[in-house]
């Protein structure tokens, strides 16, 4: 699960599903994916599982 530099998100939003977050741990398509969508992609190493779960969670997602 990560976010790369949004092709999957950009869909999902021109389909009119709000994006609320996206996580990498790569530096560089983070700042790729915020060049291409608003500024809501950060870094995250999805390896910690309970800081992952935690961030996640916290938006209440409809769809991982």
């Amino acid at each position: 699960m990560f976010c790369g530099v949004g092709g999957l998100s950009a869909g999902l939003q021109a389909a009119g599903i709000e994006i609320v977050a996206a996580y990498d741990d790569w530096p560089l398509a983070i700042e790729t994916y915020n060049r291409n969508l608003p500024n809501h992609a950060e870094i995250l190493d999805l390896r910690d599982v309970d800081k992952a779960v935690s961030e996640v969670a916290f938006h209440n997602p409809d769809i991982i």
